[in-house]
């Protein structure tokens, strides 16, 4: 028999009632998995959360990957990728070294002004518009062909076709 979302969703209120206090307010996504950890493991999830906001996916993998468990190696690893409010500003630095630099910035290559829709060729349009249909089959065809002659999609066709 299958499961409903509500029904889900019921058993995974109860999951989450039987964790400590400090783990009620994880996603419901995660009570099965945070559940299912080693007590040294919910200890180490307990102090990471209390010292910094951590990305809860990363830190069930890191469990997972790794025999010895360490709360340092924990919050390195589940650190969320996006600075936080509570993340520190010496922080922001290694996160400036380590980023890519975007294709936007003043040393890419500068791009062409983007074509006026009317200049388009007809037949970028339909291609794109096939590719469209294709990668989402469940979309309509006026919705696809209006996705790829809209002002969003004009980058697409002049670097991809």
């Amino acid at each position: 028999m299958t499961e409903n979302y509500d029904q889900k969703k019921a058993r995974r209120l109860r999951i989450r009632e039987t964790l400590p206090a400090e783990l009620k307010d994880i996603p419901l996504c995660y009570v099965e998995d945070v559940a299912e950890a080693s007590p040294q493991a919910k200890q180490i999830l307990i102090d990471a959360l209390a010292k910094e906001p951590i990305n809860i996916a990363r830190a069930l993998e890191y469990f997972q990957n790794t025999f010895v468990l360490s709360l340092d190696d924990l919050l390195k690893v589940a650190r969320p990728r996006k600075r936080g409010p509570q993340q520190a500003e010496g922080d922001q630095d290694q996160q400036q070294e380590e980023a890519e630099v975007p294709c936007n910035t003043p040393g890419a290559d500068p791009l062409p002004e983007t074509l006026p829709a009317e200049t388009l060729d007809p037949r970028d349009i339909q291609t794109l518009t096939e590719i469209l249909i294709k990668c989402y089959p469940s979309m309509p065809v006026a919705s696809a062909g209006g996705l790829a002659k809209s002002e969003v999609m004009q980058e697409a066709i002049r670097v991809c076709l």
